[in-house]
């Protein structure tokens, strides 16, 4: 099956929220931070968003989503826009390699099936 670069992103990736695991020293640390950041409003990120390739599961993107509360606000934003968007517009949306020239690369696979 070819690529056709006007399929929704869905067709290619998928969004989801990978807990951060913290052991030893950075385990205290976050503890740490956790404590100073509910005093100021924003404590240090609780999971980190993924983005992923359909057909492999192989991570295209992983970044700090934030508090409890920024972490699902931006799932909910990564996966509306999957559905919404093209695959070449969610990749300069979300910073990923899309090409423009319908081959497969890292970033943009075939479409699962």
């Amino acid at each position: 099956m070819g690529m056709d670069s006007t399929d929704s992103a869905a067709v290619y990736w998928f969004a989801e929220l990978k807990d951060r695991e913290y052991t030893g020293w950075r385990k205290a640390a976050w503890a740490i931070k956790s404590v100073i950041g509910g005093f100021v409003g924003q404590g240090p990120s609780v999971a980190d968003l993924v983005i992923a390739r359909r057909d492999t599961g192989e991570v295209v993107s992983s970044r700090p989503a934030g508090d409890v509360t920024e972490a699902g606000q931006m799932l909910m934003t990564a996966r509306r826009e999957l559905f919404q968007m093209t695959r070449d517009q969610f990749a300069a949306e979300w910073s990923l390699d899309a090409p423009t020239n319908g081959t497969q690369d890292t970033g943009s696979p075939e479409p699962a099936s």
